[in-house]
């Protein structure tokens, strides 16, 4: 998993590899209004919340497993 994050450009960047093979890429996410760190019992991750309601939060959990979740909506329903 590689994570980065630009403050001066309000932008983050997200990839998921498996075996050495990216899956999952996800750039240039912008607009980024807070970055919040989680840790409850069992789970740690973060999320990544962004201006305004047009999106939903990206959530990159850590513990116990890897995983990413971002629920986007379809076009013209904002």
């Amino acid at each position: 998993m590689l994570f980065s994050l630009d403050p001066l450009a309000g932008e983050a960047y997200i990839s998921l590899y498996v075996a050495g093979e990216e899956m999952i890429e996800l750039g240039r996410l912008r607009r980024i209004e807070t970055l919040t760190i989680v840790s409850e019992d069992e789970y740690e991750g973060l999320a990544l919340n962004f201006e305004g309601s047009n999106f939903d939060p990206v959530r990159l959990q850590t513990k116990p497993v890897i995983r990413l979740t971002w629920n986007m909506r379809s076009v013209g329903t904002w």
